[in-house]
Parts: C-alpha cells; structure tokens; sequence
C-alpha cells in the first residue's frame, strides 16, 4: 500500500475532524506513518487528547 503525502494530508484531516466529535485533539502534534512488516501493513497513529468534549 502506498499513499502519497497529500493523500496522508487528507486522511489526517477527516479522522481529525471525527475525532474532534467526540475529543479534544491536540492537532499539532499528530503522527501518523504506514509501517510495513513482512506480509503486513499497519496504519500508526498518534493523536494526543487534550480532553473530553
């Protein structure tokens, strides 16, 4: 799987935007990056919480 940094972009920003929902997010400090493991590939997100809405 591959995606290219603007869709990355994108992809940040709508789960930013579902999250925002339900939490605070702290949307300067999100890490996102796709890992690859053998036959394996995992999406690791960070999203720091600043609280409960």
């Amino acid at each position: 799987m591959k995606l290219t940094p603007d869709e990355m972009d994108a992809m940040r920003d709508e789960l930013i935007e579902v999250l925002s929902k339900y939490i605070d997010v702290d949307s300067q400090k999100i890490e996102m990056d796709v890992k690859r493991e053998d036959d394996m590939t995992a999406l690791v997100a960070n999203f720091p919480l600043k609280g409960s809405k």
